[in-house]
């Protein structure tokens, strides 16, 4: 099998805490980016945060903030595409770290950032009980 993954860069800001990821691709998303991960935090325990970034140029992806935030890595996207790419990146890094699942949450602050730990027990579920992970819904 191979991947057509876009090419990117990785900025690892902690290492690896839990067995999911939270995977929110953004682009120039500023503050609602960060009120989002501000809601996030208290849930943090349950799934590492991974940014699939699609070459934001407002400052929404400042180094130093996320790291504070508790995410674990921002993605860059250097190459061709649009969200799809962004996906495909961040769900490849995922895969990579060996991750049991992945939840995929926007990154325009309209998630329900309290349901986390029922979408974390679906992507174990998922996970295990399919030996891939598949996309759906909690």
């Amino acid at each position: 099998m191979t991947w057509e993954v876009p090419a990117h860069e990785v900025h690892e800001l902690a290492p690896r805490r839990t067995r999911f990821c939270v995977c929110i691709p953004a682009i120039d998303e500023d503050g609602r980016l960060r009120r989002q991960l501000e809601k996030m935090r208290p849930r943090m325990d349950l799934a590492d945060v991974v940014l699939a970034d699609g070459g934001s140029t407002d400052g929404s992806t400042d180094l130093p903030f996320l790291r504070e935030a508790g995410v674990r890595a921002l993605l860059v996207k250097t190459g061709p595409g649009r969200l799809g790419a962004q996906l495909r990146m961040g769900l490849a890094w995922a895969l990579e770290q060996r991750y049991e699942g992945v939840v995929l949450v926007d990154g325009n602050d309209k998630a329900r950032c309290r349901s986390s730990s029922t979408s974390c027990r679906a992507a174990r579920i998922t996970c295990r009980d399919r030996g891939t992970c598949r996309a759906g819904r909690a």
